[in-house]
């Protein structure tokens, strides 16, 4: 049955999708969800509140001839995980890591990249990911960034990359959120007037990967 589903802090296009069994590029690119995608610059980063039309499945049907055995399967599009390590912002190449998903659900292990990259691919409606290195341990909650174009997607990218203080929560001072945006603006080629109009909100998606 067809469903207007009322995105949830912590959940994206492909977490949705996974959920009601589409591939999400599909139900993101479907003509129901013409207007959100005009509204959001990716399925990934949603806002809560936002409606996702998901309609009914088509059934798909396959002869095959009787009295044998068939084995199907199932397609499964699990979501890549990023996140760049940094050491006084110098990037840690090359160094062993372990990442565990949901308490357990998945463990990975690996070797950071040439920039400090940690990538694998995770399930799609996982929530939670840590990563442990001989110089950090990190924990991260998964899908609950907001959009860019939204107050707390501009402020979070700002304090994820350090250009305004992590223990800066609730309400931001105006003066310190344009000091932040200017110095963001000035660092990246930007014309520093502390506003973050639509070229300082995509250098900003940019920098931060998302």
């Amino acid at each position: 049955m067809a469903i207007d589903h009322v995105v949830k802090q912590g959940e994206g296009i492909e977490s949705i999708a996974f959920a009601n069994g589409w591939f999400p590029d599909a139900l993101w690119n479907h003509p129901s969800n013409e207007e959100l995608a005009k509204k959001r610059a990716t399925g990934h980063v949603l806002l809560p509140g936002d409606v996702v039309h998901v309609p009914d499945l088509r059934p798909k049907s396959i002869e095959v001839p009787t009295g044998g055995r068939h084995r199907f399967q199932r397609k499964g599009v699990p979501s890549q995980f990023k996140m760049k390590l940094l050491v006084d912002n110098a990037s840690v190449a090359g160094i062993p890591y372990k990442l565990v998903i949901d308490d357990g659900r998945l463990t990975l292990q690996g070797t950071t990249g040439g920039g400090g990259e940690v990538e694998a691919w995770i399930p799609p409606d996982a929530k939670k990911a840590v990563i442990t290195t001989e110089l950090h341990t990190i924990e991260t909650s998964l899908a609950y960034l907001d959009p860019v174009d939204s107050p707390t997607g501009l402020v979070d990218r700002l304090r994820n990359l350090e250009y305004l203080d992590d223990v800066a929560e609730g309400e931001i001072d105006p003066d310190d959120l344009a000091d932040a945006v200017a110095a963001f603006q000035d660092e990246h080629g930007l014309p520093p007037t502390g506003k973050a109009d639509p070229d300082t909100r995509q250098a900003l998606m940019t920098a931060h990967g998302s």
